[in-house]
């Protein structure tokens, strides 16, 4: 294979994950993610040129559809994405709207520009959603949006310099239960603006990003100590300079900062530097991270990428650090590092008509703090605290139809992995088309399961803190829940029918129990999701 084309694949392939989404309600407001079976609290993470930080903004899906799909972690060892412009003059632009029960009312609007090498995307999204309990009305009976996202993105490419520039503005306010009887509210205002500059001399590529956050959040109830106004900063700076060879020298500065009303201002600071050597197949990244209460400390990530016609082969082993998120109200804990010993091994096969995908993944956290939450007072500073994940997803095509299973399991439950130690989903999806080929029909049957969680495993449904409590949690039981959506495409319009646990339960399907709990709970701190139904309008335009 080329070198330089394996370069160019290897970031996309070798960084992707299997990223599974555990939400708390069907509007995509509140929830959880994992990836590779790994919750992805407390790892920042990137949409385009904007930056997240995962301590709060721990479900992408919050702030539109699109932000999940372009989900990247930060990492030392990788590349700011490079935004690649077609040399056409192009105007395309998307409404997508929704309209459901329990005050279900989403907009989202998405504008692409391209001329002669220049390109400027706007992106507008709105949710209203009162929740199946009425839990997002604000507490002065307000009715307002619980979201909205702005983003606007401008990005340039000539011979040899190429600019990307995105800011966005994202706005969260809703109602929160403390109880049946009283709301609280959760509000929290974020300003994300980055901006990359990338200039090749010669044979070497030079690029320089810089990525930053503002944010105001206040979370009032009675089980969350933190209570109040927090004022959150987060900084990140990244200099790459790509050699001829395909070598590369990575340097990164990072920056959080906490301040709450009448109180002392918080601060972590960190630097990492290193070397990214590409041979043949594999890559070896080292190098090291420096904070002034930490010191210096080592830092390698191996890595081995195989492709073939059919068959992708992938090892990836990593030992870095990170620091500890200082969200919470933990002074003495805030200085602190993590080691995160990771190992992954995946192998994919596809052909014209299957796919096959297996992982294994592995994680070791050295100086693991288990039981940091804002909820539960009780602090525990453990040694070391690993999981170990299998996943498998395959595709197929039978009889016009598309068959899809995706599986995981944790040999343990722990803080790590969110608590369980089962997923699994199976899909079914068809096309036909009608009238001549004038109308597109499209179903979607899956039907997920999860099981084996953890009595003492509970989390914080606004930040997604997962966390390990002293005493056993309100029981949630294993589930299984079923979706369906129809799909009529015509010319430009898409038309979408879905409805969100069709079974309007959680009793397992072969369990021989009478006991019938009729709606899902996957929270104790947040209502049951119950059944949403709701309507989809998507508009396209080309020009």
């Amino acid at each position: 294979m080329n070198r330089f084309l394996f370069i160019l694949i290897l970031p996309i392939l070798l960084f992707s994950q299997t990223r599974i989404l555990y939400p708390f309600d069907w509007s995509g407001q509140v929830g959880v993610m994992t990836i590779d079976g790994i919750s992805s609290w407390n790892q920042d993470w990137t949409s385009g040129m904007l930056l997240f930080d995962q301590t709060i903004s721990t479900y992408p899906e919050r702030y539109g559809t699109s932000y999940t799909a372009d989900y990247l972690l930060l990492s030392p060892w990788i590349k700011d994405t490079t935004i690649s412009i077609p040399d056409t003059s192009t105007t395309m632009s998307q409404i997508n709207y929704s309209q459901g029960d329990f005050g279900l009312n989403a907009f989202e609007v998405n504008g692409d520009f391209i001329n002669e090498k220049r390109q400027i995307s706007l992106h507008g999204f709105k949710r209203s959603y009162l929740g199946s309990y009425g839990q997002y009305i604000l507490a002065d009976g307000a009715q307002k949006p619980i979201q909205q996202s702005y983003r606007i993105d401008y990005n340039s490419s000539t011979e040899d310099i190429d600019v990307n520039i995105s800011a966005g503005k994202f706005i969260t306010e809703m109602g929160i239960y403390d109880s049946l009887a009283i709301r609280k509210t959760f509000l929290d205002n974020l300003t994300s603006a980055g901006i990359q500059f990338r200039k090749t001399i010669g044979r070497t590529n030079i690029q320089i990003s810089g990525m930053t956050n503002s944010r105001t959040f206040t979370i009032n109830s009675s089980y969350f100590p933190i209570t109040g106004t927090h004022y959150f900063n987060r900084n990140h700076f990244a200099l790459d300079i790509e050699l001829p060879s395909g070598n590369s020298l990575l340097a990164r500065s990072n920056q959080r900062i906490l301040s709450k009303k009448n109180d002392d201002i918080r601060e972590q600071d960190w630097q990492t530097i290193g070397v990214q050597f590409v041979w043949n197949k594999i890559v070896i990244d080292g190098g090291g991270i420096y904070s002034p209460d930490a010191g210096l400390e080592p830092m390698i990530k191996l890595a081995y990428l195989s492709l073939g016609k059919h068959w992708t082969n992938q090892i990836d082993l990593e030992s870095t650090w990170k620091p500890i998120p200082i969200l919470l109200d933990k002074p003495s804990l805030e200085n602190r590092f993590q080691r995160f010993n990771t190992g992954k091994y995946a192998v994919h096969y596809q052909n014209n008509k299957t796919s096959l995908g297996v992982f294994i993944n592995g994680l070791l956290v050295d100086h693991y703090c288990d039981g940091l939450s804002v909820i539960d007072t009780t602090v525990k500073l453990n040694e070391s605290e690993s999981t170990l994940s299998f996943g498998m997803n395959g595709n197929a095509s039978l009889l016009g139809l598309g068959l899809g299973v995706d599986y995981l399991h944790n040999v343990k439950s722990n803080t790590l992995n969110l608590g369980f130690k089962d997923r699994i989903l199976f899909t079914t999806s068809g096309n036909i088309p009608l009238f001549g080929g004038n109308l597109l029909a499209k179903f979607v049957a899956q039907l997920e399961g999860v099981f084996g969680r953890d009595p003492f495993w509970r989390m914080d449904p606004f930040t997604g803190i997962p966390f390990m409590a002293s005493t056993e949690s309100i029981s949630i039981q294993d589930y299984w829940v079923g979706h369906i959506s129809i799909e009529a495409k015509v010319s430009t319009f898409t038309f979408i029918w879905s409805v969100n646990n069709v079974m309007n339960a959680t009793e397992n399907l072969w369990s021989s129990t009478s006991i019938i709990i009729p709606v899902i709970t996957t929270n104790e701190f947040l209502p049951p999701m119950n059944q949403l139904i709701q309507f989809q309008v998507i508009w396209d335009f080309i020009d």
